[in-house]
């Protein structure tokens, strides 16, 4: 009888935010591994904005060896913004990937998303948290807080490398679909992990293309962890000032 108490739902079901802003996606065409044209790209705004979300931030993937460069990322946006007609708001930050030409970048200025805030990642293969906890360190310095992208699909992290990175001043940003068991047990592990232990700050869909709209409609929770998604889904619309 107590059934209907239990019932998982999905994001859609259980209601978006009303000012539902996802701060991680891979929309900008052609720059990256996500959407590959304009014309995907829109559809899938389409798409995010029937579902109830209102505000997007673009963030492609800067890293070594890809190509891209912020004065190139901003000429792209400044033309795809043009041709959106979804109604939902975009904005352009960047998901640096924390390498050998992260500092270079950061001399000549990131694509936060309000000034301050920076979203980073490093290499699911494995990295010297000695290195990460230095270039954090420098991100410091320059007056940047450092967002780390989806912390728990990081294997080579401890529970101890966690505490330490927020000891640094690092908040952490959720991928949705590890909570949908999309990357595994382990994954979905230390995200509950993280998430009982109140460690992330915001969540977002990291959103490639069409097979990663099931973060929305697909991926099924109990009522206790969609309430305390629903908290950081609610702080993202801090980022956008």
């Amino acid at each position: 009888m107590f059934s209907i108490f239990l019932k998982k739902k999905n994001l859609i079901e259980n209601g978006l935010p009303n000012n539902m802003t996802d701060i991680h996606s891979h929309l900008l065409p052609g720059v990256d591994d996500g959407s590959k044209s304009e014309e995907e790209s829109l559809s899938l705004l389409n798409t995010l904005s029937s579902y109830g979300v209102k505000r997007v931030f673009l963030t492609p993937h800067i890293m070594a060896g890809n190509g891209n460069e912020e004065q190139k990322l901003r000429a792209v946006f400044q033309d795809f913004e043009k041709k959106n007609n979804s109604g939902i708001e975009l904005r352009l930050a960047c998901e640096y990937m924390m390498d050998e030409q992260f500092l270079p970048h950061m001399g000549n200025g990131l694509l936060s998303y309000d000034g301050e805030h920076v979203l980073v990642e490093t290499s699911f293969m494995g990295c010297s948290m000695t290195a990460i906890q230095q270039i954090l360190f420098e991100i410091s310095l320059k007056g940047y807080l450092p967002i780390l992208a989806h912390p728990e699909r990081y294997a080579f992290m401890s529970k101890n490398d966690y505490k330490l990175l927020k000891d640094y001043g690092c908040e952490f940003q959720l991928n949705i679909a590890a909570l949908g068991g999309r990357y595994g047990s382990r994954i979905y592990d230390n995200a509950k992990y993280l998430m009982d232990n109140y460690m992330y700050n915001y969540a977002g869909s990291d959103i490639h293309g069409e097979r990663h709209l099931g973060v929305y409609n697909t991926y099924e929770m109990g009522k206790k962890t969609l309430y305390r998604l629903s908290l950081l889904l609610e702080n993202n619309i801090t980022l956008w000032k």
